[in-house]
């Protein structure tokens, strides 16, 4: 994962810390979150006094973004926002697909009630519109 940025790691520290959407992308955001330091590793990486040019790329990062409070809520959180209209996009998509069976059912149950009125044959029941909205209506 570390290999794919072109950046220091401050500057990564810095674009998490903005919610930079330019630099970070969703599906990078999305790979950083199980790759957050563990409460182990951070002691120990804040703990070291030696060299930290002995240290490795992972050490290294760990120890820049380690410094950000809470960095998986907020990565979790970033990644959201990063998704979060294509998420509207394809729930209002469900939801047209959706108002579409709704006019189908009206239209069945109003044609029903007018054609067959003196045949006591009154709208369809609430439970029918659950048979006519199948799964595959909906895909």
């Amino acid at each position: 994962m570390l290999a794919q940025f072109r950046i220091s790691y401050q500057d990564i520290k810095i674009a998490i810390l903005e919610l930079n959407e330019d630099i970070l992308d969703a599906e990078t955001v999305e790979k950083m979150v199980p790759a957050c330091p563990e409460a182990s590793e951070m002691i120990q990486i804040r703990d070291y006094e030696g060299d930290l040019k002995l240290l490795g790329k992972a050490e290294l990062y760990f120890r820049e973004v380690g410094q950000i409070a809470r960095l998986q809520t907020r990565l979790q959180t970033f990644h959201y926002k990063l998704v979060y209209e294509d998420k509207v996009k394809e729930v209002a998509d469900g939801i047209s697909k959706l108002d579409a069976a709704v006019i189908i059912q009206l239209f069945i149950a109003n044609h029903l009630d007018d054609c067959l009125h003196h045949t006591n044959a009154y709208a369809l029941k609430r439970f029918c519109f659950l048979n006519l909205v199948s799964k595959d209506m909906l895909v």
